[in-house]
């Protein structure tokens, strides 16, 4: 474990030029990996600690979309101990949406519900008042 996350499944000293391909967020131009910390995700990308940092930020943008943290390569949902709090800050808004929408769900099937009724009752009197009238019914 290095800095609360898994040890990296490639060496950066026994297959420098395969790290050095794989990792991103190190510059291009006289690249020093020595001088990174890097972290690897559930989906084996891997990625310099400073890259990710700027990649999770920890209050998502006013339009930005609330969602997991996902890996920038591959987009799965990835789980990372040093972003802790902002997973868990996002699950905690994704959950407050959800009731949200599903307390509107519910709101709006009721609404829909009375006005159901309602408009069953003006049928059922208009149907009163037109004696042997046929006139549909709701279903």
């Amino acid at each position: 474990w290095y800095f609360g996350e898994k040890c990296l499944s490639i060496c950066l000293i026994c297959n420098r030029k395969k790290f050095l391909s794989d990792v991103k967020g190190l510059p291009k131009k006289k690249p020093n990996p020595e001088s990174h910390r890097y972290i690897q995700l559930d989906c084996g990308h891997l990625f310099t600690v400073a890259y990710l940092d700027n990649y999770y930020p920890p209050h998502p943008g006013k339009d930005q979309l609330i969602t997991p943290l996902l890996c920038p390569t591959c987009q799965k949902t990835v789980v990372v101990s040093r972003y802790w709090k902002a997973m868990t800050k996002r699950a905690r808004e994704i959950r407050e949406i959800k009731t949200h929408l599903e307390v509107e769900a519910t709101e709006e099937v009721q609404r829909n519900a009375v006005m159901r009724d309602q408009v069953q009752h003006i049928f059922e009197g208009i149907r009163r008042s037109k004696k042997g009238a046929v006139l549909p019914t709701l279903e």
